[in-house]
């Protein structure tokens, strides 16, 4: 015995016709981006983030010093925001 619903949600996906969080946008949504080093176990020896940070829209850059700053049970949620521009 087949059920008729599961074989549609099924093929759902497979037509494109599922929604994703990815799919969602409403006004006023900010989006996170993360930018990798190009090589694997590559060592970073410094970022220079004062592009990203100049970028229009752009609320906050996190790196890794941010981390160390905030400890690592205490991440900061709220990112420093420079109305100035």
């Amino acid at each position: 015995m087949s059920d008729r619903r599961c074989c549609a949600s099924r093929t759902c996906g497979l037509r494109g016709a599922r929604e994703y969080s990815d799919d969602i946008s409403t006004p006023g949504q900010a989006i996170a981006a993360f930018v990798r080093a190009p090589h694997a176990h590559a060592m970073v020896e410094r970022i220079n983030a004062a592009a990203a940070r100049r970028t229009p829209g752009v609320i906050a850059v996190l790196t890794g010093g941010d981390y160390v700053a905030d400890g690592p049970w205490r991440a900061s949620h709220r990112a420093p925001v420079n109305h100035s521009k």
